[in-house]
């Protein structure tokens, strides 16, 4: 699931257009968010908690930039009463 979701935010990254086009800054905390998304998760060892923290930090982030875009977007214009209820 974390690399499918930051694959995805990688290529917003790259891209620069989840759902309408962002600027240099947003570009980078998509990257920044991908990277953490996508180091694998160690259950053992020194490092564990590194990367369970790593991965749940790119998802935070992820999840803020994502909700932050979508609500940015800018909307569809209503179709006109004239066109949709139009009588013959």
């Amino acid at each position: 699931m974390n690399v499918f979701l930051g694959s995805i935010l990688l290529g917003d990254g790259l891209i620069g257009y989840p759902f309408r086009p962002v600027g240099a800054i947003n570009r980078a905390l998509f990257t920044l968010a991908a990277i953490g998304l996508l180091i694998p998760i160690v259950h053992s060892g020194k490092y564990a908690t590194l990367t369970w923290a790593t991965n749940a930090i790119g998802f935070l982030l992820a999840a803020m930039l994502v909700s932050a875009e979508w609500l940015a977007r800018v909307p569809r214009p209503a179709a006109s009463a004239a066109v949709v209820g139009r009588d013959g």
